[in-house]
């Protein structure tokens, strides 16, 4: 169906307006907020110096490259033992911005230091890392296969996750100040394993300074300040709300949300991809704000 942004087009393709017209009533409409917003998620402000941008009434979390380059952009955050097994695990952070859902982000992976993360999962290993999280599978002996059976969780552990315990198992990564690397950016706390299994005060460190996170975990009761409660099926999400718990839910089908409790998450498929998670900033735990769903793909 078309709307009043293709309308805008056509008045442009068909002579009606020109970019430059369109473009100063957009400017003049929107409050000055919006439009370094509108600036900000699409890289106009990236390179200009921060006392330059102030001269505008700008004020932005994100760093001028000279600057950012001297800011780590990846390492050991904290290693130790698994609070469920004692196993050793390590947290690593890397800083990118390939990820076109959550757009500029520090990853942070929490794998077992001495296992592959294929044998861990085909072996039951990641228990340490993951907990009782039912998306892990069924651990087997099958020759044939290279995973836990039955795994349904939606990480990949044959791309970035293998890939930075690969880096790390050959010393790429040098231990790192955890509030200097999270100092203004937008962290995703968890981005394989949960973080239950970290000490609290890693996580307090890392966002001490950060611009904002996203956080969940399966763990029942774990750290609401941090992160929000993982939901797999209406009834558990209804069991965290009665303890003011905020959850992030999947969904078999949008018609499923809840709307007095839920909204759908914003840089879904089925939302239109309208905002990236780094600019969305709804998922962590403590926000006065709605618990949010997804439809599982």
């Amino acid at each position: 169906m078309k709307n009043s942004r293709d309308f805008a087009y056509k008045l442009i393709d068909d002579y009606h307006e020109t970019h430059e017209s369109l473009l100063r009533m957009c400017l003049t409409y929107m409050s000055t907020d919006s439009v370094k917003d509108m600036m900000e998620i699409n890289d106009c402000l990236w390179a200009f110096h921060k006392s330059y941008l102030e001269e505008y009434g700008i004020k932005t979390w994100k760093i001028r490259i000279e600057i950012m380059s001297k800011q780590p952009k990846s390492g050991i955050i904290w290693k130790g033992p698994s609070p469920i097994d004692g196993q050793e695990i390590v947290v690593i952070g890397t800083y990118s911005d390939k990820n076109t859902k959550t757009g500029r982000v520090l990853q942070t992976y929490i794998i077992l230091a001495d296992v592959n993360p294929l044998a861990a999962s085909k072996l039951g290993l990641d228990r340490a890392i993951c907990g009782n999280c039912k998306h892990r599978g069924t651990p087997n002996n099958d020759p044939k296969r290279k995973i836990a059976e039955g795994r349904t969780c939606y990480v990949n552990l044959g791309q970035g996750v293998l890939i930075v315990w690969r880096a790390y198992k050959r010393g790429i990564y040098d231990k790192v100040d955890p509030i200097e690397l999270g100092r203004d950016r937008f962290i995703r706390i968890g981005t394989y394993g949960d973080p239950a299994m970290i000490p609290s005060k890693v996580w307090d460190d890392l966002t001490s300074e950060c611009d904002s996170w996203t956080a969940y975990t399966h763990q029942l009761g774990w750290n609401p300040h941090i992160a929000m409660q993982s939901a797999d099926s209406l009834e558990e999400a209804e069991r965290q709300w009665k303890l003011g718990r905020r959850t992030f839910r999947v969904m078999k089908n949008q018609s499923e949300i809840v709307k007095n409790k839920e909204v759908l998450c914003p840089a879904s498929k089925e939302a239109g991809r309208r905002v990236q998670c780094n600019a969305c900033k709804l998922c962590k735990g403590f926000l006065k704000a709605k618990s949010v769903a997804i439809v599982e793909h």
